[in-house]
């Protein structure tokens, strides 16, 4: 009986996209904020750490101390690294509660003292951005999200690159999103990237729900990333990289592994990214878990090189 129901379903969910079954209210989205210039610096030569999907709350089996070997990795290197900022893709909390939040903030914030702030900023800190996965927004979990983080939109201006990161928390941006980044676009002469939860797209019918199902939505963005020169889009969600792959010749989407570790088989270690501009070269490099519940140097791949300007 469930394998009919699924049979039945799977065309329904593919239909949804055109038909418009899947009634967006963004009324959250406009409570956001515009995409204002957060960070601003001079500085042409950056690193930015990226890492999505801790889950805080969700047990790990093979990687019970992710979090203390991450840590102990950031307190050693985020300084002689001179990160600019710290990202985080959504899914930070497994469930939205309030005791995820809770520990959350202590984790990304509290617990990497002297080190991190949230963008309330303090002085010699680096600011720490998020915004909402799917795993952030269920019941009162926008309300904590807000509360604890911040909004979940965010423009970084970083020379002459700017990060626009996109809040996708509900597996939608949403119309008056979609409006304030347009409007902040057209007035952003830089190249861009777009930072967000979840992906763009997928071939995989397993994830294609679970992915930007509104094809009318879809094609407004990457028309937008076109018109405004926008040359790569960072998600995470999967739980393991794939990519990155062209979505035009100038424009490539990639997929980040997650921070949690793996639930299923084909997931990876806990991973995070180190994305480094270097004059006109954009790379972005993967620390990786070596072992099941060890803690040691992590694998470094560098995993993506872009060339702007071009």
């Amino acid at each position: 009986m469930k394998r009919v129901l699924i049979v039945l379903l799977i065309p329904l969910l593919l239909a949804s996209c055109s038909l418009h079954l899947l009634e967006k209210q963004d009324d959250d989205l406009e409570e956001a904020g515009n995409f204002e210039d957060t960070l601003v610096t001079s500085d042409t030569d950056w690193n930015v750490l990226i890492l999505t999907d801790s889950h805080v709350g969700r047990d790990s089996d093979s990687y019970p101390e992710n979090h203390r070997w991450f840590k102990d990795w950031y307190l050693q290197n985020a300084s002689s690294l001179d990160l600019k900022a710290v990202i985080h893709l959504g899914d930070i909390t497994d469930d939205s509660k309030k005791s995820q939040y809770l520990l959350a903030r202590d984790q990304y914030v509290t617990d990497l003292e002297n080190v991190t702030t949230t963008v309330d900023d303090e002085a010699g800190k680096i600011p720490f951005y998020a915004t909402p996965g799917n795993h952030d927004v269920r019941g009162d979990g926008r309300d904590y999200f807000l509360k604890y983080f911040g909004k979940g939109e965010w423009k970084l201006v970083l020379g002459d690159l700017s990060l626009y990161i996109l809040d996708s928390g509900n597996r939608y941006f949403g119309g008056s999103q979609i409006d304030k980044l347009e409007d902040a676009l057209e007035h952003d002469s830089n190249e861009k990237l777009f930072l967000s939860h979840m992906p763009l797209s997928d071939q995989d019918i397993v994830y294609f729900y679970l992915t930007l199902t509104d094809e009318d939505e879809r094609a407004r963005l990457i028309h937008d990333m076109a018109q405004y020169h926008v040359r790569l889009f960072i998600d995470g969600h999967r739980h393991r990289l794939v990519g990155p792959y062209k979505i035009r010749d100038d424009l490539k989407e990639i997929s980040l592994s997650c921070m949690h570790g793996p639930d299923v088989r084909n997931e990876q270690p806990p991973s995070w990214y180190i994305l480094r501009k270097n004059g006109d070269t954009l790379t972005l490099t993967e620390y990786t878990v070596k072992k099941e519940s060890q803690i040691q140097e992590p694998l470094t791949d560098e995993v993506l090189s872009v060339t702007l300007g071009q």
